[in-house]
């Protein structure tokens, strides 16, 4: 899948807009159509910023090799914690 195809999807299934993830990423909503359309890359850091925000990754150092998946967190070890 696509760059542009994965951000949006990755918006998508948060409920969001083009203009809603424009605001939360402080650019225009045609910077977010640009991105999508693949015409320009996507920053890392709005890219990794939307990962955060669906939980896909976990903020800072501490954190490294921890995920979550489908509800659960995951140790670097692959130990599965349920809430």
């Amino acid at each position: 899948m696509e760059q542009g195809t994965r951000f949006k999807a990755m918006y998508a299934s948060l409920g969001l807009t083009v203009d809603d993830v424009a605001h939360f990423l402080q650019v225009s909503p045609r910077t977010v159509q640009l991105w999508i359309s693949g015409r320009v890359r996507i920053p890392y850091a709005a890219y990794k910023l939307m990962r955060l925000q669906l939980r896909y990754e976990l903020p800072g150092d501490a954190w490294k090799g921890w995920h979550l998946s489908a509800g659960r967190l995951y140790t670097p070890e692959g130990l599965e914690l349920n809430p």
